[in-house]
């Protein structure tokens, strides 16, 4: 599923079905409290989904479905007096804050790479992104090997660089 189209499912999610979620967990549940966590458990559960790429033919059916899941899943917990019914699909501070960082680190390599003058671009690009070997580089834009070689070392020192000053800076 591609990146707008999992935008364009979570936008569904908060505009037409946040507040059916939380007043199905109200009419299911008579503590207010309680019913909060649900629903929160509910919407987790979805992003979640929604996040990992999972195909959603139909999004109405599939919300009422996790939604009556997740109902039976606190009452089979709530049964056997485990209160503590959804802490574990909860994600660790760990979790979040790594993947944060490798947002930001690919964020900037980004920037890096479209700061970089056009022929070590090309080199970059066609190295590690299209997996050309430097010699099917050097055919491709008509240079010898060792310059590709040199082009792509200088590219990497270039990027780097970049990315421990903007570090600096922003600290």
């Amino acid at each position: 599923m591609t990146t707008s189209g999992q935008d364009e499912l979570l936008a569904l999610l908060q505009e037409e079905y946040l507040p059916k979620i939380y007043g199905f967990a109200r009419m299911k549940l008579s503590s207010a409290h309680d019913a909060d966590d649900l629903a929160g458990e509910i919407t987790l559960q979805l992003v979640r989904h929604i996040r990992r790429g999972g195909g959603i033919e139909n999004m109405n059916a599939f919300v009422w479905r996790v939604s009556n899941n997740m109902f039976f899943k606190y009452l089979r917990r709530k049964k056997h007096g485990n209160t503590e019914y959804l802490t574990e699909l909860v994600p660790s501070d760990e979790d979040v804050e790594a993947e944060l960082t490798a947002k930001e680190d690919v964020a900037a390599i980004r920037r890096e790479l479209a700061l970089l003058d056009e022929k070590y671009r090309r080199c970059v690009i066609l190295c590690y992104f299209d997996g050309k070997t430097c010699e099917q580089i050097a055919d491709i834009i008509g240079k010898p090997a060792g310059t590709v070689k040199w082009w792509l070392h200088e590219a990497k020192k270039f990027i780097k660089e970049g990315m421990l000053t903007m570090r600096e800076f922003v600290e």
